[in-house]
């Protein structure tokens, strides 16, 4: 098996974990969004316990999504990197840089545009549209992060059997929106950049 079709293989896993994620976190805004609704106490089945245990099923199937989308990153750049040894990013720092403070603003972005563009994307045509595709998902990322570190910072609700107040629940809600918006346009690339890479046959192809 060759690395085209291990980072088709990568890829599609994580497809299959992002749009689960995206499931996952549907089902969350609809417990929060009753939650938020009745105020904590006049709610239809968002118990507190309820609204911890989404949250707890988020964080776990976030942290997997994130494993399963790196090791399609990595793979994904290595392929990049044999029709293109000029590229500026490593596979290694393709993902290292999410972990990096500050830099983790703009490098793993930095490091997506190389693995499309260099996949095929920047030639006009059909394709080119992934590339555009880059910002949205990358904006939506960071509004998400945006939102919950504004969230983190709202005051809580000061009954201690509400887990959070409706200030907070709304910010939840709107990060979660934005969370599916980035995770819907990642597997999309996602999908358009393994499609490419496959039909290289050496780095001909890409320019």
């Amino acid at each position: 098996m060759d690395q085209r079709q291990r980072a088709a293989q990568a890829g599609f896993a994580a497809r299959i974990a992002l749009y689960c994620w995206i499931a996952i976190v549907a089902v969350e805004i609809i417990i929060d969004l009753d939650f938020v609704a009745g105020g904590g106490v006049d709610v239809w089945f968002a118990s507190g316990r309820i609204v911890a245990v989404a949250a707890l099923a988020v964080l776990g199937a976030t942290l997997l999504t994130a494993i399963v989308v790196s090791v399609w990153i990595y793979r994904a750049m290595t392929v990049a990197h044999l029709t293109h040894p000029d590229l500026t990013i490593s596979p290694g720092w393709a993902v290292g840089w999410y972990f990096v403070p500050v830099a983790a603003l703009w490098k793993p972005y930095e490091a997506m545009v190389e693995i499309v563009e260099s996949s095929g994307a920047r030639r006009p045509g059909q394709w080119a549209f992934v590339r555009d595709l880059i910002g949205w998902w990358w904006a939506a990322w960071i509004g998400r992060g945006i939102l919950g570190s504004i969230q983190a910072f709202l005051p809580g609700n000061t009954d201690p059997g509400i887990v959070f107040s409706v200030a907070q629940g709304l910010f939840l809600i709107l990060g979660g929106a934005l969370g599916i918006a980035a995770a819907w346009c990642l597997a999309t690339i996602i999908r358009h950049v393994a499609e490419l890479q496959l039909r290289a046959v050496d780095s001909t192809i890409f320019d």
